[in-house]
C-alpha cells in the first residue's frame, strides 16, 4: 500500500513539472527565436530559448552578444580584423629622410592568426534535438557557462622588434671627423660628416597595442616612424677650420745598414702611421699602446734593439719607444697634461736626459697624457726616411696669446764612468783609433748619470719663469763597454759635463805621449812617410784629421796629401819601427 503512494506522488510531481515547463515555454512574455536569430543577452530571469536549432542568448564574439547574427554575419566579424592585420604591410621609416624606408609583410614579423572555431562555437550555440527536459538544461548550462569567441593574432614582440631593429641599425652610420694634413706646409681640410644612430621609440608599442587590439587601420601600410639622433663628429669641420699646430716634435734615427736596424725603422714606420689621425675630445686620455695596436708580428712589428733591464737586446718592437718619446715631446710643446710618463732604464740618443718617454707592451707600460686644451686635437704623425726622422705634430686650437711660447731643459744632477774594460789586442801594432771620440749610447759607453727637466715659458720673446716640470729625478745607468787597443797605447776616459747629452771623451795615446794625429804630422815634417796595412786602415776609416784629406790611387801604394806626394813604403822588411 505504502509503495503504491509513493509511485503515484512521483508521477503526479513529473506531470506538474512537464505541464509548467510547457507553460513556460509557451507563455505570451517569452521571447521567441526565430531561425537561428538570437534574443537578447540571457540570464536567470530571462526565458531560455530551448526550441531544437535555436541559438542561444550567451553566445558572444569578441565581448559583444551575437543575438540576431547568421553564422556569415559572425564569420565577417570574426575573421575580417585578422584578414586585415595579414594583409597589411609594415613599415618603417627615418623622419629626416623618406628614401630611408623599409617594408615588412605579416610572414616576415611571424603574424599569424590566432581566431578561429566559429563552425564548433555555433555548433555549441545551437540548441541540439531532444526531451524537453534534456533541451532545457543544455541552455540552462549554456547560460551559466557562455560561449566567449574571439578575434586574434599570434605574435612574438621579440622577433618584430628584433626585424624592425635590425633595419635600423643597418642605417645608423658613424660620424666622420675632419681631417687635417700639414704636409704641404699650409694645412689642407678634409670636411666632416655627421652620423646618425635609431631607435624604435614609442611606435613599437602602438604597434603591440594594435594587434592586441586588433585595432590596424585597414589601409595598405601600417606606419612606424623611427627616432633618430645627429652624432656631431668630434672634430667639426668649423673646429678643423680654426686648427693650428699647437705641438711639434722630431727625432733621427741612424740610416739603417743591418736586418736589425732596417728592422727598427718598420717599426717605427708602423708605430708612426697607427698614430697617425686619431683625434682627441677635450679631456680625453691620450694613450700610445692604444693607438699603436698590438705589438706583434701579425700587425706588421720586428725584433730590433731595444732596452731592457740596463742592457740592449733585441725584442719585437724594439724602436717603438723612440715614437713615444717624439709623441712626449710634442705633448710637452703643446702643453698638454702628462699622465703618465716613466724614463729608459740607460740614456737614449735621440733627446737629452728626462725628455725621453717608454713603452713596455708587454708589460703594458704606457704613455698617457690628456687634452686639456678645451677643443679637440689630432695628432699627425710621419715618417721621412731619407732624412731618417720621424715627426709628430699635434693639431689644435691655439688657446695662449700669440706671443706665448714654451721651451725645455735638460740638467744633469750627477754623472760616472760606468765599467770600462781596456785589454791589449797582440794582433794590434799601430795603436787605436784616432786622437778623440765622442762616445754615445749606440756606439760607445755612456756615463751613468741623474737628471730632471725644467720648463721655460716665454711672453713675447722674453722669459718669463723657468719651472721644475720633473715629478722627480730620473736616474739612466750607463753602458760599459770594453775596448781592445794596441800595446804601445793607452786610452783614457774623460766626462765632459758641458755636453748635456753626457758624452764620454775617449783620448788614445802612444806610450811617448804623442797622440796619433801628432805623430802623422811629424812623419810628413821629416818627409818621412812608412806605411803599412794596419796605418792605412786607419786613415780610411779616419780620413779627415786636422782638416787634412788622405787619398791614395787604385794602384799600388802612393799616398798623396794636400796635392803633394809622399813616398810609398819600399818593401816590408825595410819598415821603420819607430818614426822618430
Amino acid at each position: 500500500m505504502m509503495r503504491k503512494k509513493i509511485r503515484l506522488l512521483l508521477i503526479l510531481t513529473a506531470a506538474v513539472f512537464i505541464l509548467s515547463m510547457a507553460a513556460f515555454a509557451d507563455g505570451d512574455d517569452a521571447p521567441k527565436a526565430e531561425g537561428n536569430d538570437v534574443s537578447a543577452k540571457g540570464s536567470s530571469e530571462e526565458t531560455l530559448v530551448i526550441e531544437p536549432g535555436s541559438l542561444v542568448y550567451d553566445f558572444y564574439l569578441n565581448g559583444e552578444t551575437m543575438i540576431g547574427k547568421s553564422k556569415e554575419e559572425i564569420a565577417v566579424l570574426l575573421y575580417g580584423p585578422i584578414e586585415n592585420i595579414l594583409n597589411i604591410r609594415y613599415r618603417i621609416q627615418s623622419p629626416s629622410n623618406p628614401t630611408l624606408y623599409a617594408v615588412a609583410t605579416s610572414e616576415e614579423l611571424g603574424i599569424t592568426s590566432a581566431g578561429g572555431g566559429l563552425d564548433e562555437a555555433y555548433e555549441k550555440a545551437t540548441i541540439p534535438e531532444g526531451s524537453l527536459l534534456a533541451r532545457y538544461k543544455y541552455a540552462k548550462d549554456l547560460q551559466t557557462h557562455p560561449i566567449e569567441l574571439e578575434s586574434k593574432v599570434e605574435y612574438e614582440e621579440d622577433r618584430i622588434r628584433a626585424w624592425f631593429e635590425g633595419v635600423l641599425a643597418g642605417w645608423s652610420d658613424e660620424p666622420v671627423n675632419a681631417s687635417v694634413s700639414s704636409l704641404s706646409g699650409d694645412l689642407v681640410i678634409t670636411p666632416g660628416q655627421n652620423g646618425h644612430t635609431y631607435s624604435l621609440g614609442d611606435g613599437i608599442y602602438f604597434l603591440f597595442e594594435d594587434l592586441r587590439n586588433l585595432s590596424v587601420p585597414e589601409e595598405s601600410y601600417y606606419f612606424i616612424e623611427a627616432e633618430e639622433e645627429t652624432i656631431e663628429p668630434e672634430l667639426t669641420t668649423q673646429q678643423a677650420e680654426a686648427y693650428s699646430i699647437i705641438g711639434s716634435y722630431t727625432t733621427f734615427y741612424t740610416k739603417p745598414e743591418t736586418e736589425v736596424a732596417f728592422n727598427r725603422e718598420q717599426n717605427l714606420r708602423t708605430s708612426i702611421e697607427n698614430m697617425n689621425g686619431h683625434t682627441f675630445a677635450d679631456g680625453e686620455e691620450i694613450s700610445a699602446l692604444t693607438m699603436y695596436g698590438p705589438v706583434d708580428y701579425e700587425h706588421g712589428f720586428r725584433d730590433a734593439g731595444t732596452i731592457e733591464n740596463g742592457t740592449h737586446v733585441d725584442r719585437i718592437g724594439g724602436g717603438i719607444c723612440q715614437t713615444t718619446t717624439t709623441l712626449y715631446n710634442a705633448c710637452l710643446y703643446a702643453e698638454l697634461e702628462i699622465v703618465f710618463r716613466d724614463h729608459h732604464s740607460m740614456p737614449v740618443t735621440y733627446v737629452t736626459p728626462s725628455r725621453d718617454a717608454m713603452v713596455y707592451a708587454a708589460g703594458n707600460q704606457d704613455f698617457k697624457a690628456r687634452n686639456n686644451t678645451g677643443n679637440p686635437i689630432t695628432i699627425e704623425s710621419f715618417i721621412d726616411t731619407e732624412r731618417c726622422c720621424i715627426t709628430v705634430n699635434l693639431l689644435g686650437i691655439e688657446n695662449h696669446d700669440s706671443g706665448h711660447s714654451v721651451d725645455y731643459e735638460s740638467e744633469i744632477l750627477t754623472m760616472s764612468l760606468p765599467t770600462i774594460d781596456s785589454t791589449i789586442d797582440p794582433e794590434m801594432t799601430i795603436g787605436w783609433g784616432a786622437n778623440k771620440i765622442e762616445m754615445t749610447a749606440n756606439d760607445g759607453p755612456t756615463p751613468n748619470m741623474t737628471s730632471r727637466l725644467w720648463k721655460l715659458t716665454y711672453e713675447n720673446g722674453e722669459l718669463v719663469s723657468r719651472d721644475l716640470f720633473s715629478k722627480g729625478t730620473d736616474k739612466y745607468k750607463g753602458q760599459a763597454s770594453a775596448f781592445a787597443h794596441a800595446a804601445d797605447t793607452v786610452l783614457e776616459f774623460t766626462l765632459d759635463g758641458e755636453l748635456s747629452d753626457g758624452y764620454i771623451i775617449v783620448n788614445a795615446y802612444f806610450l811617448n805621449g804623442v797622440s796619433f794625429s801628432d805623430n802623422l804630422q811629424k812623419w810628413e815634417d821629416e818627409d818621412i812617410i812608412a806605411f803599412n796595412d794596419e796605418m792605412i786602415q786607419l786613415i780610411e776609416e779616419y780620413n779627415l784629421i786636422n782638416g787634412t784629406e788622405y787619398v791614395w790611387p787604385d794602384e799600388g801604394r802612393h799616398v798623396t796629401v794636400d796635392g803633394k806626394d809622399l813616398v810609398p813604403l819600399p818593401t816590408p822588411e825595410e819598415t821603420p819601427t819607430d818614426p822618430e
